[in-house]
């Protein structure tokens, strides 16, 4: 196993930090860590609409869920852009490139326009349209790019520096949007439809068994390499974020929500106890140590791991590139998703159907309220339970080691 390990952090890890380090990769990375707080404040409505059912005085505020999570893509579709130009080192197009992103973005969800009034299918401004967010901030990135590269009024004197200015974010603003028009209006192609049926099959195999394993598993294993999971986040946040979307959609409209692969399944409610790895049980075994240098650590993380903080049980223990305690969490990755799998599809607990991303609220409290049930609990017991035994030998032999090593 040592050895496993050592060809993993000398050989795998390095490479795979060289690929997150890549400026397409991170730009959409930061481009969705930038808009998580139009999620939050979704995710806060939505916690206020449940209290709302119990205290009905309380006044109705659904709009401002509908103009924040509900835009959740026109807005991204702007920081994709402006996020493109930071990593690309085009300091001076950023504001430039991320307006391209927006309007090209609304000319591919294809509105109508009749007699000068507007007519937009809603739900293509919200999660429904993350993937168009993405063509047209790219697309924003890569004519924006050329076109600074290119930079044909560097040596200019004539000019005023306001009018290049002007030309300068006018030529590439002219040649996205001919793209789009050509594309949306000549050709007469729904292009958010073909991205979508592109993607669907993506999407359609993250909401199965084997691609919800995947979507635990593989993240589990990049992150006790000390490689953050937001490397993945371009792959797994459409299929969450539509699969919640659909899920509500389904509810209010009567129907059963049928999405289990949401961030509200994997990192709110249910299978990541204390944060990525399920590493609220191993601290929970901490606080308990033989090891004084354990115990104290697990005191200290105890509070974090409640609110599914585990940066510092990750990094501080460690649980990263140690050999007694990677195997736990790739298991846990493998075992958490399947236990939820089977209760929700066996209907033993509720499919989520509230929006709940970004609120750090202590399981199993996020697992009532996402699911409104309380079953949920249950589920989160036998979790905790699962995890701990998955835990228990291997924190006993890390923990045997630090004693007879007189670690403090």
């Amino acid at each position: 196993m040592n050895a496993f390990i050592q060809i993993l952090e000398e050989k795998f890890a390095p490479k795979l930090n060289k690929f997150a380090e890549n400026r397409w990769i991170q730009t959409i990375s930061s481009g969705i860590m930038l808009v998580l707080p139009v999620i939050f404040l979704g995710s806060l409505i939505s916690i206020y609409n449940i209290i709302r059912l119990y205290v009905t005085i309380l006044p109705d505020i659904q709009p401002i869920y509908d103009f924040s999570f509900g835009l959740y893509s026109l807005i991204l579709s702007f920081l994709v852009g402006y996020q493109g130009m930071d990593k690309f080192r085009h300091a001076k197009y950023k504001l430039c490139t991320g307006i391209i992103g927006l309007v090209t973005f609304l000319m591919m969800i294809k509105p109508d326009i009749v007699d000068g009034v507007i007519t937009i299918e809603f739900s293509r401004l919200g999660p429904k349209g993350i993937l168009i967010a993405f063509v047209s901030g790219l697309l924003g990135i890569i004519i924006t790019h050329l076109y600074a590269k290119w930079d044909p009024f560097a040596n200019n004197t004539t000019l005023p520096e306001f009018l290049t200015g002007w030309i300068n974010q006018i030529i590439p603003t002219f040649i996205a949007l001919l793209i789009a028009m050509i594309l949306t209006y000549t050709l007469n192609l729904d292009v958010f439809e073909l991205v979508t049926k592109l993607f669907s099959p993506i999407n359609s195999f993250g909401q199965t068994l084997p691609g919800f394993l995947l979507i635990c598993f593989v993240p589990a294993v990049f992150y006790s390499l000390g490689i953050s999971s937001w490397l993945l986040s371009p792959v797994y946040t459409p299929i969450m974020l539509e699969g919640i979307a659909q899920n509500i959609d389904n509810v209010a409209a009567g129907l059963p929500a049928v999405n289990i692969v949401t961030q509200e399944t994997v990192f709110v409610g249910f299978v990541w106890l204390g944060g990525m790895g399920a590493t609220l049980p191993l601290v929970l075994l901490m606080m308990k140590a033989k090891s004084k240098k354990l115990r104290v650590m697990g005191k200290i993380y105890l509070i974090p791991s409640l609110f599914n903080i585990n940066e510092p049980v990750i990094f501080g223990t460690p649980v990263a590139f140690n050999p007694y305690l990677m195997p736990p969490m790739w298991i846990n990755g493998i075992v958490g998703p399947l236990i939820v799998w089977l209760f929700m599809k066996s209907g033993w607990v509720n499919v989520p159907a509230k929006l709940l991303t970004g609120v750090k609220l202590p399981m199993p409290i996020s697992s009532f309220l996402t699911t409104e049930d309380w079953r949920a609990v249950i589920l989160w017991g036998v979790l905790l339970l699962v995890y701990g035994l998955i835990w228990y030998p291997f924190f006993k032999a890390y923990d045997k080691q630090l004693s007879e090593n007189n670690v403090a």
